[in-house]
This record gives C-alpha cells, structure tokens and sequence, in this order.
C-alpha cells in the first residue's frame, strides 16, 4: 500500500512533462499525427505527503529522452532528441497521501536533430492524473495545442507516509499533431481504468 501511494503521488507531477508524439487516421490530404515516446524524471515542490499541498514540477532542463517517427514542426528528425518540462500540479485541489488524483498545467520543450539543423519545439497543456491511469500504478493523460498523449508515472525515492516522494519517473506516449485534428485523438487518449 506505501508503494502504491507513493507511486499515485509522483504521477501527478511528471504528467505535464513530456508531451510529443503520435500516428492516427486524419482528413484525406492531412498528414497524419507523428507518433512520439519519452522518458524523464521530473522533480516535485514540495512533492507528496500526509500533508495535502499543491506545487510545481521540472526536469533539470532538456535531460529526458525522446524518439519521434515522423514529421514534427514540418520536418522529419533523423535521431532521437532531448525534452523537458515545468509546470503545477494539484491545481484544482490539493493532493496527498490519501488524495493522489488531480489536475495539471504544463509547458514542454523538445530539441530533435534533423538533416537542415535542430527542431526547437514547445508546447502549453492541460492534463489529468491519478491512481489506476494507463493501465499502471499511477499516470494520465495530457492535451496541449500541438500534443496530446498517455503517461506512466513510477516514484523514484519517498514512500509518501514516512518520506514525502518528490521525485517521478515518466514514460509517456504522445502524439505531435499535424494538420487537422485528427479523427482517433479521442479513443487514443481513452485510459484504461
């Protein structure tokens, strides 16, 4: 039960950190939406504990890692490249130990090499967190007005009732969009609970 809180609690905050990616059915003409994963560690203030608190989350700067496999901002990267994210967590109530689902707001940044130089990517959003998400101990969901997707959120240190967990690792599957908006957005974003 301490790892299943601990987990709920780091998820909360990573959610808004990573954001690109993804492939779905669109409008004739359209370029499909390009397909993207992540992985990162994001760090909370003040993290989750006994005592119900809001806060903010980061990556030390662009330090997780990123594939996309297809065009982004118009061009098609050749390698993997770097993301990162900063944004609040609980801002629509409080979280805790004993309330480890909520709502955040967020601000993505990705670099990815490409054959006419470096795709400097940003994106703003919204998502959703909480125990159960994604079919995992604890992730969401997220939706920016260039990127939408699914993440997985592991605590990395803390166990929330003795340490507060300030720490989350996150796995996240996005999607980068191109073009219209595409037809399958919604039953990919569709979490399993």
């Amino acid at each position: 039960m301490r790892r299943l809180l601990s987990t709920g609690l780091a998820a909360m905050l990573t959610v808004a950190l990573t954001g690109i990616g993804g492939s779905a059915a669109q409008a004739a003409g359209d370029p499909a939406d390009t397909p993207c994963t992540a992985e990162l560690t994001v760090d909370l203030d003040p993290g989750v504990s006994l005592q119900p608190s809001s806060g903010s989350f980061h990556t030390e700067g662009q330090d997780g890692s990123l594939t996309c496999s297809g065009p982004v901002d118009g061009q098609t990267p050749v390698a993997g490249g770097k993301g990162g994210a900063v944004g609040r967590y609980g801002i629509d109530s409080p979280n805790s130990c004993s309330k480890l689902d909520g709502k955040l707001e967020f601000t993505i940044t990705a670099s990815l090499p490409t054959e006419h130089g470096q795709i400097n990517f940003t994106d703003h959003g919204t998502g959703e967190y909480g125990p159960g998400e994604g079919s995992w101990f604890f992730g969401g969901s997220f939706k920016g007005q260039k990127t939408y997707g699914t993440y997985k959120l592991t605590p990395v240190g803390g166990d929330c009732l003795v340490r507060p967990v300030r720490q989350l690792y996150m796995q996240v599957t996005a999607w980068v969009v191109n073009g219209k908006a595409d037809t399958e957005a919604a039953s990919r974003m569709t979490l399993a609970r």
